[in-house]
C-alpha cells in the first residue's frame, strides 16, 4: 500500500463535482453508505463547537470501526494547528486542546493534505513518514494511518487522522473514500458551529455593550445630579436628592434620615415621600436605632447596605420573596451621617443589582454634599457666636484703647516727636503692640516701644501689665538695663502660656546733651537718621521680657545731633508681606532714604503708607512708629563731640 496517492491513481482521487461524489458513492455499497448518512446525521444534532468536534470524532470510530481517530484544527494564522479530540493506545477519548502543531512539525505528506496540496494522505508504514524532530508517543505503535482533509468553501479547516494501532487491520482506498464522503459532513457541521458561536459571542458582546451603555447613561445621570447638588443649604440638598431619585430614577419612594452625635440613639427624618408618591417633610419623624437590629447593624458599619422586602397585604409584590426596599448609610471618614432610603412600595417592583449600584453611586456624592452643607451650617452658628463675641470685645477694646493710647505731644523738651499706630485687629482697635514717651524730668525722656505677643484681649491684659510695669519702673530712674531686668522678673511670675512674652526697646534720651542711653529685650533695633547721611541701625541684643527668670540686659549709648532723628518702630513693618516675601529692615531703609527729606508727621505718614502698599493693603500684625528728632530748646548749651 502507498503511502500516498498517486495523481495517476483515479482511485486515489477525491471527488470533485457532484456528479463525481454520485460516481464515488455508486462504488460503495448501501452499508457502507448508511454508514456515511448515519454518522452525517450524528452531527446535526448540535451548534456548539466542541459538541461538533467530538461528534466528529466519536463518528469516526463508531462508525466507520477504525481504532483511533483525533482531530486537528487551523488558528486563524493558518500556520497553527490546534488539538480538539482524540484517542489513546488503550481506546479512552481524550481532551487534546491544549495541544499545538507547526506545519513544520508535520511530515511531508501530511503538511501537504492540510495545506490542500493533496487530497488525503494514506500508508501503511507510518513510522517511516514520521519526523524524528517532533516525536509523538501516542504514534509509537501506529502502522496503518489515514488523514483527511475537512474543507468548506475551498478553505481547509483542518484533518481528521484515523488510524489502526491497536488491531494493526490496514487500511484501505475504500475507506478513505468512505472518510471524504464524512468529511464532507464534518467540514459543514464544523462551519456551521462556528456561525453559531460567532453569533453567540456578537450576541453577548452586544448584551455587553447595551449594558455597558445602560451603566454609562447611569453614571452620566448620577455625574448630573451630584453638579447640581451645590447649594449649601442642607434642606435644598435632601429634596433635591429626593426629587431626583423618584423622577430620573424611577423609584417609587425616596428621603433621608440623618444621624445626629448628640443623640446618637436616633435616626431624625428629613425630606422624603408619602404613600401617594408625593413630597413629604418628615422633618419630625424620629427612628429608634435600638428597635430595628438589621438597622444597628447597618449603623454600625457591620453592613454595607440594607435589603428588604415590603410584607404588606393591601400592596402585593410583583416577584414575592424580592426586595423592594433598601438603607444605604452616608458616611464620612467612616463618620454617620445619615441613610438613604428608597423604595418600591407602591409598584411592588423589585430591587435589582443596577438599583443599588446607582444608590451606592449616588450615597458617596450625597455624603459629601450633607458635610459640605452641614458643615456651613455649623460655620454660620459659630460665625454668629464669634460676632457676639467680638463686638462684646471690641466694646471691651475701644474703652482700653483710649487708657492705652498714649498722649505724645509734637515736641518735650529738646525734642520734636511723631507717631502712628494701625492695629491688625479690624473688629477691634486693639493691638498688641505699644510706645509712649516719658517725661523723667531733668530734660531727659523715656522712649518706649513695645510688641506684646498675641491679639485681642488676651494681649490687652499683657499689654496693660507690662505697660504700667514699665512705667513704674522707669519713674525710679534706674539703669535701662535694669529697668528690663525687673520688668522680665514680672513678668516671667505672670506669664499664663509659654508664649506670653514681650519684646521691648527702652532708652532715655538726654535732650540737654543729645545722649540715649538705651536697651533692648529682643525688640526690632532702631534706625538712626542723621543729616546728609545714609540710615544706620543701632544693633542692640536681649532676650524678650517674661520667657526666661533672671536675664541680664546690656546698656548701649549714642548720641544725636541738632536735627538727627530715631526712628523707633514694630515689627509690623517689617513683616509686611507680598507672596510669601517680607519687606524686612533692607525694605523699610529703603523707604526711610527716600522719604528723609520730609517732615516728621509726613514721614511716619509716608512709611506706613509704602509698607501697606507692599503688602497690598492687607497687613498681617499691628504697626506702631515712633519718630524723635533732636530740636535742642534756645539757649542749652550744645553737646559736645560724638
Amino acid at each position: 500500500m502507498n503511502p500516498s496517492p498517486s495523481s495517476s491513481d483515479s482511485e486515489s482521487s477525491p471527488p470533485a463535482t457532484l456528479a463525481e461524489w454520485g460516481e464515488a458513492a455508486l462504488l460503495i455499497g448501501p452499508r457502507e453508505l448508511a454508514s456515511i448518512y448515519e454518522a452525517g446525521a450524528a452531527l446535526s444534532h448540535s451548534l456548539d463547537l466542541e459538541g461538533t468536534e467530538l461528534a466528529i470524532v466519536r463518528a469516526a470510530q463508531r462508525h466507520f470501526g477504525f481504532d483511533r481517530a483525533g482531530l486537528w484544527l487551523f488558528e486563524a494564522n493558518d500556520e497553527t494547528l490546534r488539538g480538539s479530540f482524540g484517542t489513546d493506545m488503550v481506546l479512552t477519548l481524550t481532551n487534546e486542546h491544549h495541544r499545538t502543531l507547526q506545519l513544520s512539525d508535520l511530515p511531508a505528506p501530511i503538511r501537504a493534505v492540510a495545506t490542500g496540496e493533496l487530497p488525503f494522505y494514506l500508508t501503511d508504514d507510518f513510522q517511516r513518514d514520521r519526523l524524528p524532530h517532533a516525536p509523538d508517543p501516542l504514534m509509537d505503535r501506529v502502522r496503518h494511518n489515514a488523514v483527511v482533509p475537512l474543507r468548506r468553501d475551498a478553505k481547509t479547516l483542518g484533518f481528521l487522522s484515523v488510524d489502526n494501532a491497536v488491531t494493526g487491520r490496514p487500511i484501505t482506498r475504500a475507506h478513505v473514500r468512505l472518510l471524504l464522503l464524512f468529511a464532507n459532513y464534518a467540514a459543514a457541521a464544523l462551519h456551521n458551529a462556528r456561525v453559531a458561536e460567532t453569533t453567540r459571542e456578537h450576541a453577548a458582546e452586544d448584551e455587553v455593550r447595551h449594558r455597558l451603555e445602560d451603566k454609562i447613561q447611569r453614571l452620566r445621570q448620577v455625574h448630573a445630579i451630584a453638579a447640581e447638588i451645590t447649594s449649601l443649604d442642607l434642606q435644598a440638598v435632601l429634596r433635591l436628592v429626593r426629587d431626583r431619585l423618584v423622577e430620573v430614577f424611577g423609584f417609587d419612594r425616596a428621603g433621608t434620615l440623618l444621624y445626629d452625635p448628640r443623640e446618637p440613639e436616633l435616626l431624625r427624618g428629613s425630606w422624603g415621600t408619602d404613600w401617594q408618591g408625593q413630597p413629604l417633610d418628615e422633618s419630625k419623624l424620629r427612628l429608634l436605632i435600638s428597635e430595628d437590629a438589621a438597622l444597628s447593624d447597618l449603623i454600625s458599619g457591620e453592613r454595607p447596605w440594607l435589603l428588604r422586602h415590603w410584607a404588606l397585604e393591601d400592596r402585593p409584590t410583583r416577584e414575592p420573596g424580592a426586595p423592594q426596599h433598601v438603607l444605604v448609610p452616608l458616611r464620612s471618614s467612616r463618620r454617620l451621617l445619615g441613610v438613604l432610603s428608597v423604595d418600591n412600595a407602591i409598584s411592588g417592583r423589585a430591587l435589582t443589582e443596577d438599583d443599588l449600584e446607582i444608590l451606592l453611586l449616588m450615597a458617596g456624592h450625597v455624603s459629601l454634599a450633607v458635610q459640605k452643607a452641614s458643615l456651613f451650617a455649623l460655620e454660620q452658628e459659630v460665625n454668629l457666636r464669634l460676632r457676639k463675641v467680638l463686638r462684646r470685645e471690641s466694646h471691651i477694646a475701644n474703652t482700653l484703647q483710649k487708657a492705652f493710647k498714649p498722649v505724645v505731644p509734637a515736641r518735650m523738651s529738646g525734642a520734636r516727636l511723631a507717631h502712628l499706630y494701625r492695629p491688625a485687629l479690624a473688629e477691634a482697635d486693639l493691638g498688641g503692640d505699644f510706645y509712649d514717651v516719658l517725661d523723667l524730668g531733668e530734660g531727659k525722656l523715656g522712649l518706649i516701644m513695645a510688641d506684646v505677643s498675641g491679639k485681642g484681649l488676651a494681649a490687652a491684659a499683657r499689654t496693660a501689665r507690662a505697660r504700667y510695669a514699665l512705667q513704674a519702673f522707669a519713674s525710679e530712674n534706674l539703669p535701662t538695663g535694669m529697668i528690663l531686668q525687673r520688668l522680665n522678673d514680672f513678668l516671667y511670675g505672670q506669664a499664663d502660656d509659654l508664649e506670653s512674652y514681650v519684646t521691648v526697646f527702652y532708652g532715655v534720651f538726654d535732650t540737654r546733651t543729645g545722649e540715649i542711653t538705651c536697651s533692648s529685650a529682643g525688640h526690632e533695633p532702631p534706625l538712626l537718621l542723621r543729616k546728609g547721611e545714609p540710615p544706620v541701625l543701632a544693633r542692640l541684643i536681649g532676650y524678650p521680657c517674661g520667657l526666661f527668670p533672671q536675664v541680664n540686659y546690656l546698656e548701649t549709648q549714642f548720641r544725636l545731633h541738632p536735627g538727627d532723628r530715631l526712628l523707633l518702630y514694630s515689627d509690623g513693618i517689617t513683616e509686611a508681606r507680598r507672596e510669601g516675601r517680607m519687606l524686612d529692615l533692607e525694605g523699610l531703609m529703603e523707604a526711610v532714604r527716600e522719604e528723609a527729606h520730609r517732615p516728621l508727621d509726613s514721614l511716619v505718614r509716608r512709611i506706613y503708607a509704602r509698607t501697606l502698599r507692599y503688602s497690598g493693603g492687607v497687613m498681617r500684625d499691628d504697626v506702631a512708629l515712633l519718630l524723635v528728632e533732636y530740636d535742642p530748646v534756645p539757649n542749652t548749651p550744645a553737646p559736645g563731640l560724638t
